[in-house]
């Protein structure tokens, strides 16, 4: 390598890391060894700037010795540069030229190494606060001491003169040149914009962005309208997380690949911060004035700059009421066309802030960006889940690419594709990179096993000579687990050195790739081909051979995995959402076929009720129900205590593992119309609006929920005129605007309605003509487009005795695991039950009735032998019928069961 154009500390520093690799055993220069030489010069500037930035620099070496020492070893031989290191040396001449100095110092070094590609070292300077920005301001406040480098002067020295010096902002070079934000040498030739600004073009010719795939027509339509002779500023509106940076992005891809047309080949996007422009613009004018001068400096620039705005609604808006503040300014530049303007808003921002001023609108040319497919958005996370692997360190199996997209889609309603999808893979891969990172379960046990045993051993030296062999015998189990430890964590090491040189390799690849690209834009194909044939086809080869070690390490048992799997994803929807979302596994499907059981267990004698409800569910989980309406519309009718409000809460917890997942609207607090409103929210204008409804931000907030509408009759008419559109299409519009969404709920409807005719024909009549008794009475109160909308109507029989029988079993059951608690129990003779059961039995109450009687006859007076002593732990309370009711006595018989019982049913629902 060619040092000629580095100084001298720099060339040294290049040297000292060959000779660190060498140390230690490592096969190449990576950008940690680069670092690791700068900061061992002591008295040289680089560790003054750490120190100027808060970071230690003893700790960061350390950090990077620790992080260095883990990487795979090499038995010797010549010491070669990793593509990693070149891509640092190359980006650290780049800086030079930007700075106008004709030698690569060390701090050019130190923020190539910041700005690197992403691996240990970029990360080990970023969480010590060491950032290319942080050090360009820094390299612009120390431009005096730095430059007192050339002269020989210690870094010490320097950092006394810098701190000297102060911290005033310094003006540019006469050149226009300012090291600020660093993009490149186009931008460093405007003051305010490489200062304010990021050129995307640069960034995309040298890899610093995603890929974009897809969304060509939108890339098209950019073109096309910036290609116009006047008002040639599109706009871009879509809602958050469409990609609508991605669409800019992706015209950046473009133009730094020439795919564009003639007049566009030479246009630079740059990204302006309005963030950064507006701070310390405290005093009136001074943002105007920045702005105008920013403003001059794109139009001095001859069209070369096509200007970047992200969210231009909330710029053009009012600033401290003085009228459009930045749009004021826009406007003149904009109409003449000395400017071009790329923006992005969402639809409210477009309609709120810019469709309101039509002398700013009609200068902008409106591109709808949708929300992209399903399938567009799969071939998005395949384009770009290489970027994801390389900073996790991971492999991402297709799989989890299409569950991330199918699972968002399904289960977060909040957010718009792809974006959400991307985030569900970047949390899945992270999950799987802390997995990595933390102790294997089996190597966990093992050691904890040791623990236990070596605590053992102390206890039983302290016995003496009687407890030698149990002793031996405790030293002999505990070698063996110090061996298997031994064993497994030497292949955890060689699992983990396998995955990380794996990963280092693909960011090889890619970073080899990006040199391929660059060498073909710069025209300098003997480069291109050399790099594409030469150094990328060797680093396949290596990346087939580490595959094949790790493969070959996974054939003695897999200690760790690094495979992002679908099952991966489904872990992250349900802890972002709550619901368990797995695949339908056979114990899944067994649980489906056996749901009436499940839910007729815990609601006694509504069998009809307890099939309707199974089939819904079944439709919904075996994926052929409507997707645009809710999983189910139900009408529960029947007398009270007979189990609706029951049934909810077991449908609740069976769906979604949860009684919480269902939500109770009581229908009686909606009588008056005026109430009727706190359903979806109150009108713009009224008090509250802004919060939103009771039924809409429940809904929104748990999407995935059974919603009770209970004791429906009692509501207001246009309570109902509401849930037409809920339970024909599934949504519903809150006062501010947002459609909420049913699709994944279940609406249970409850109605005492036709109580007492339920109650008079129970076993009277088959249950079919009294279904049909029950629905003409239905006709009478609840208009027709109401009812015709209801996937069912279930009429709820009254309890027979037989009914309440079962229930007393599950009431006492109850009460059997609640003394368990207290190591007691309790036994009934068939003559306490049944005398417990006589004094409940009122079939038009319901079950509730039986549980009071419960309460008095039993509960109270065994709670009155509890605090006087007459039971204590492991006693067995046996409950007889006397003479004066029940009696409580002590049984030393063996009880018939333990008090364990799946969750049972409250009758008091």
């Amino acid at each position: 390598m060619n040092l000629d154009r580095f100084s001298d500390r720099a060339q040294a520093a290049i040297v000292h890391a060959r000779s660190y690799a060498s140390d230690l055993r490592h096969p190449r220069v990576m950008p940690g060894h680069i670092v690791v030489a700068l900061l061992a010069d002591r008295r040289g500037v680089v560790p003054a700037m750490l120190r100027r930035l808060g970071a230690d620099p003893e700790r960061l070496e350390r950090r990077l010795h620790a992080d260095l020492s883990r990487m795979p070893r090499d038995g010797g031989g010549s010491v070669g540069w990793d593509t990693t290191a070149r891509i640092v040396l190359e980006d650290a001449l780049r800086q030079s030229r930007r700075e106008r100095d004709d030698l690569v110092r060390s701090h050019h070094l130190l923020i190539a190494a910041a700005d690197g590609p992403v691996g240990q070292t970029r990360s080990a300077l970023a969480d010590a606060g060491v950032t290319r920005t942080a050090l360009a301001f820094l390299a612009r406040d120390m431009k005096d001491a730095i430059a007192r480098e050339r002269s020989g002067r210690s870094g010490v020295e320097l950092e006394r003169a810098e701190t000297a010096s102060g911290r005033e902002e310094r003006p540019s070079s006469a050149g226009g040149e300012d090291p600020v934000g660093g993009e490149g040498e186009f931008l460093s030739q405007f003051k305010l914009l490489s200062q304010f600004g990021r050129d995307l073009t640069e960034l995309a010719l040298g890899g610093s962005l995603d890929p974009v795939v897809g969304r060509d027509r939108e890339i098209r339509r950019l073109v096309q309208v910036l290609g116009r002779r006047s008002k040639n500023n599109p706009i871009l509106v879509g809602e958050a997380g469409v990609g609508k940076t991605s669409v800019i992005h992706g015209l950046a891809h473009r133009i730094a690949h020439r795919d564009v047309p003639q007049r566009l080949l030479d246009r630079r996007i740059v990204q302006l911060d309005m963030g950064a422009l507006v701070a310390g613009t405290s005093l009136r004018g001074q943002f105007e004035e920045r702005l105008r001068r920013l403003i001059q400096e794109v139009a001095g620039a001859q069209g070369r700059i096509l200007l970047y705005l992200d969210d231009l609604h909330t710029i053009v808006g009012g600033r401290d009421g003085d009228g459009n503040g930045a749009a004021n300014l826009l406007k003149p530049a904009l109409a003449r066309g000395e400017i071009s303007l790329i923006g992005t808003t969402t639809p409210s921002g477009f309609r709120n802030q810019i469709e309101k001023d039509k002398a700013l609108e009609r200068l902008f040319q409106g591109i709808e960006v949708p929300e992209s497919s399903v399938e567009e958005s799969i071939a998005i996370l395949r384009g770009i889940k290489q970027k994801y692997e390389i900073h996790h360190r991971v492999r991402i199996l297709d799989e989890a690419v299409v569950a991330a997209v199918e699972l968002s889609r399904r289960y977060v309603m909040e957010r718009l594709l792809p974006d959400k999808a991307v985030d569900l893979m970047d949390e899945a891969a992270s999950r799987l990179r802390m997995e990595i990172d933390s102790q294997p379960a089996e190597l966990d046990d093992l050691r904890r096993r040791l623990l236990r045993i070596e605590g053992e051993k102390e206890s039983l030296r302290s016995a003496g000579v009687a407890s030698r062999d149990a002793l031996d015998a405790r030293a002999a189990e505990a070698a063996e687990l110090r061996e298997r430890i031994r064993t497994l964590d030497e292949r955890l090491q060689a699992e983990k050195g396998a995955i990380e040189e794996l990963s280092r390799l693909k960011a090889e690849v890619e970073a080899t790739t990006k040199l391929v690209e660059k060498a073909r834009q710069e025209d300098d194909l003997e480069r291109a081909a050399e790099l594409k044939y030469g150094v990328l086809r060797e680093l396949e080869k290596e990346v087939e051979a580490a595959t094949g070690r790790l493969d070959a390490l996974h054939g003695e048992g897999r200690l760790i995995r690094e495979d992002v799997a679908e099952e991966d994803v489904a872990g992250v929807v349900a802890e972002w959402t709550g619901i368990p979302v797995t695949r339908m596994l056979e114990g899944e499907r067994q649980k489906l076929l056996a749901v009436e059981e499940r839910l007729g267990n815990r609601v006694i004698g509504q069998w009809p009720a307890v099939r309707a409800i199974s089939a819904a569910v079944r439709r919904a989980r075996a994926g052929v129900q409507e997707r645009n309406r809710p999983i189910g519309n139900f009408f529960f009718v029947g007398p009270t205590g007979v189990g609706k409000t029951e049934l909810a809460k077991a449908l609740a917890e069976f769906l979604f593992d949860s009684e919480d997942a269902l939500i109770r609207i009581d229908m009686s607090e909606y009588m008056e119309q005026s109430k009727v409103n706190t359903l979806i929210g109150a009108a713009f204008g009224y008090v509250d609006s802004d919060r939103g409804g009771l039924l809409t931000e429940a809904v929104r907030r748990r999407p995935y929920s059974v919603v009770l509408f209970d004791e429906a009759e009692k509501a207001h008419p246009d309570v109902f005129n509401i849930l037409l559109q809920v339970l024909d299409e599934g949504r519903l519009s809150d006062s501010q605007g947002r459609t909420i969404d049913f699709t994944n709920t279940i609406i249970i409807m409850t109605s005492n309605i036709g109580a007492r005719r339920i109650l008079d024909l129970t076993g009277q009549v088959p249950y079919e003509e009294l279904d049909v008794e029950v629905r003409e009475i239905l006709k009478d109160h609840f208009k027709p487009e109401f009812l015709n909308r209801l996937d069912a109507t279930i009429v709820f029989n009254a309890l027979d005795r037989d009914s309440l029988s079962r229930i007393a079993e599950i009431l006492v059951r109850r009460l059997q695991r609640l003394l368990a608690e207290q190591d007691l129990a309790i036994r009934f003779t068939p003559e306490a039950a049944e005398l417990v059961l006589e004094a409940g039995f009122q079939p038009e109450f319901g079950a509730r009735p039986l549980r009071r009687a419960l309460l008095n006859l039993v509960q109270d007076p065994l709670a009155m032998h509890l605090l006087e002593g007459d039971f204590g732990p492991g006693d067995t309370v046996l409950v007889d019928a006397g003479d004066a009711g029940l009696v409580f006595t002590r049984d030393t018989a063996v009880p018939d069961g333990d008090g364990s019982a799946e969750q049972e049913p409250d009758p008091d629902e």
